[in-house]
């Protein structure tokens, strides 16, 4: 139902959400995900377990088939 919130203000961006998580950095904290994982996997903490799930959650939420095809609308403060 986009069309009645639009009939308000226009959005300033439609998005979906593997765009907008993409814009925000989704892929610079799997990346670091993936690298916490990588030095504690030999000795793995729950802080380090949490880092790998990175991947397999991104996964889920960028997937275009479904999370990632959510449709994500911005709108600027002022």
């Amino acid at each position: 139902m986009i069309d009645q919130l639009a009939a308000v203000r226009e959005p300033d961006a439609v998005r979906s959400q593997a765009q907008f998580l993409q814009r925000w950095g989704i892929d610079d904290l799997v990346a670091e995900g993936v690298r916490v994982w990588r030095e504690n996997a030999g000795a793995p903490t729950l802080p380090a377990m949490r880092m790998r799930s990175r991947v397999s959650e991104s996964e889920a939420l960028l997937d275009p088939a479904g999370l990632g095809a959510f449709t994500v609308l911005e709108w600027r403060a002022g």
